[in-house]
């Protein structure tokens, strides 16, 4: 007797690693999937807090964050659909910050203090240069529109912190008037991007050259940060333990495809010039494979994830990398990842 294919819902960001999933080209086996996407923070917030989908993308500081407390109601699959370096994270004053070393005594403006980039900035500064969360003083507000709040509260914040939240303008306004010194934030915001053109470079970035800096942390750490992850609701999970499994092999799947053909050197499948050479330097720091899912190649880095937290209070018990993710059988059929 045939069954009948498990129907479920999936939040997920566009990327060309998942297109081939979210598209319908590769299936995840058993089941009828229906695919949408919503703006990062919303999404976020909806699927953390009420889980009103079967499985999601998610921030991985704010999953850990809430496992570490007790809250169960997700359980995660070490499928990491986002990775990046936060360097760029963080916008200054040039006339008051010209290096890393001047953020000690700082006034920093933030989103929220859980953002897994903001989480993963503050540890660079932390490893890179010395800086603990309570050497600078936090303000936390809407980007570019007063009012933002954070969906997760940071459970264990130090009582040497300083986090004032501002409600009445933005972090924008707060750094052209002078009352914040630098802002960290998951992107460049547009307004300063432009602005920055007509005060001569009054605000911008606090690297000149973040690809040497996140070289130098890439090094020295042997981390290259995980952003995002898939989670899912616990209650369908237990309701059919199988489909961690088919999910996380169709994403490798996936992964692996989009792989092979950026390595084809028959044809420039991603337009972008000398994409050959910086394919062959990555394939020399990284392997094989420079996005690796699953936990054991991961778990240095999902341990120094932990230790920020910890060390920022947004965890105030300690927590393994082993009781984050659902079991996956992790065998892909090769042919699957090739054109």
């Amino acid at each position: 007797m045939r069954m009948t294919p498990l129907s479920f819902t999936m939040a997920i960001s566009h990327y060309d690693h998942v297109e081939p999933v979210t598209t319908g080209e590769l299936a995840i086996p058993g089941t009828s999937p229906v695919f949408f996407e919503l703006p990062i923070p919303e999404m976020f917030r909806r699927f953390i807090n009420h889980q009103e989908w079967e499985a999601s993308e998610m921030s991985s500081a704010q999953y850990i964050s809430r496992r570490a407390a007790g809250d169960d109601r997700i359980i995660a699959l070490p499928v990491f659909t986002s990775r990046m370096f936060r360097h760029s994270s963080i916008i200054v004053r040039r006339d008051r910050i010209r290096s890393a070393e001047e953020l000690r005594g700082a006034r920093i403006g933030t989103p929220e203090w859980t953002l897994s980039a903001c989480v993963w900035a503050r540890g660079m500064l932390s490893d890179m240069y010395g800086i603990a969360a309570a050497d600078i003083t936090w303000f936390q507000g809407g980007l570019d529109r007063p009012g933002r709040g954070e969906a997760v509260k940071p459970p264990a914040l130090g009582d040497d912190v300083s986090l004032t939240a501002v409600g009445d303008r933005s972090l924008e306004q707060m750094i052209y008037s002078g009352e914040i010194d630098a802002i960290m934030a998951p992107q460049y915001p547009p307004g300063l991007r432009r602005a920055a053109e007509s005060t001569d470079g009054l605000v911008g970035r606090l690297f000149d050259d973040p690809v040497a800096a996140e070289a130098e942390y890439l090094e020295r750490t042997d981390v290259f940060p995980i952003m995002h992850l898939l989670g899912l609701r616990r209650s369908f999970y237990e309701q059919h333990p199988w489909i961690a499994s088919n999910i996380y092999r169709a994403f490798e799947a996936a992964k692996r495809r989009h792989y092979a053909r950026l390595v084809d050197t028959r044809a420039s499948r991603a337009p972008l010039p000398l994409i050959g050479d910086h394919l062959a330097g990555l394939k020399q720091r990284f392997g094989a494979d420079p996005w690796p899912y699953g936990l054991e190649p991961n778990r240095h880095v999902i341990e120094t994830l932990i230790r920020y937290e910890r060390e920022q209070g947004l965890i105030a018990n300690d927590i393994s990398p082993d009781d984050l993710f659902a079991p996956v059988e992790t065998f892909v059929n090769e042919t699957q990842g090739s054109e």
